[in-house]
Order: structure tokens, then C-alpha cells, then sequence
């Protein structure tokens, strides 16, 4: 810790995209086709001074690594779930990302889901 640093609050807020496919069940349940789309979104952490290592809250590449785990992934396979949606894959990267307080996550830009954890 150094005087420009303590006693201070950090938020961060990382925007990331990747590629992957995924097959959904339908509510009438049959199976959907396996489709690939575009995934974009932001995470946001948060934590005290404290939690600092190396003046850094989160380093982006831990980040990065946690999203390079769906990049051009089959999203049922690696989450192993029969229902990959986007509030399954938003509450998937809240829970792997250190200190994330929120995530947002669109599918093909029209379908935004944003999850926190509970109050």
C-alpha cells in the first residue's frame, strides 16, 4: 500500500466479447439447434484498498482469462448445463471473476441481461 492508494475505494469496469455456441431447450421442450453468436459485455468490481495486491484491484488478465475460458466454446459443454441462457452466463462470470460486483451480457446485441449479487 502507498499514502496515494490507502483508505480509498476501487472500481473497475472491464469490457469484453467473445464467440461461442450453444444449444437451449425450448419451453416447450424440445431441443433448439446448436447456433453460434456474438457475445459482448461488461464487468464492473469493486473492493476497498485493502484488497489491493500490487496497487491492482483485478489485473484485466485475470479477466481475460476467466472469458477465454467461453471464447469459441461450446457454452454447454464448458458450464456443463442443458441451459446455457444469457442469465446463466452473466451469473457464471459474476461468480468467477474476483470482486465482481456486476455484470452485463448481451447476446447479438439485442438481448442484455445485467446480474449483482443480493443485498
Amino acid at each position: 500500500m502507498n499514502a496515494c492508494t490507502d483508505n480509498k475505494v476501487f472500481e473497475i469496469v472491464k469490457s469484453f466479447h467473445f464467440w461461442a455456441t450453444r444449444q437451449l431447450i425450448a419451453a416447450d421442450g424440445t431441443t433448439k439447434e446448436m447456433y453460434g453468436a456474438g457475445w459482448k459485455g461488461r464487468v464492473r468490481c469493486k473492493g476497498p484498498s485493502g484488497l489491493l495486491e500490487n496497487d491492482m484491484l483485478v489485473p484485466f488478465g485475470e479477466i481475460n482469462t476467466v472469458i477465454a475460458k467461453l471464447h469459441e466454446k461450446d457454452l454447454n459443454t464448458v458450464l456443463n448445463t442443458t441451459q446455457p441462457t444469457v442469465e446463466y452466463v452473466a451469473a457464471w462470470i459474476l461468480d468467477q471473476v474476483p470482486f465482481a460486483v456486476e455484470v452485463e451480457l448481451a447476446i447479438s446485441g439485442d438481448h442484455l441481461v445485467v446480474v449483482s449479487h443480493q443485498q
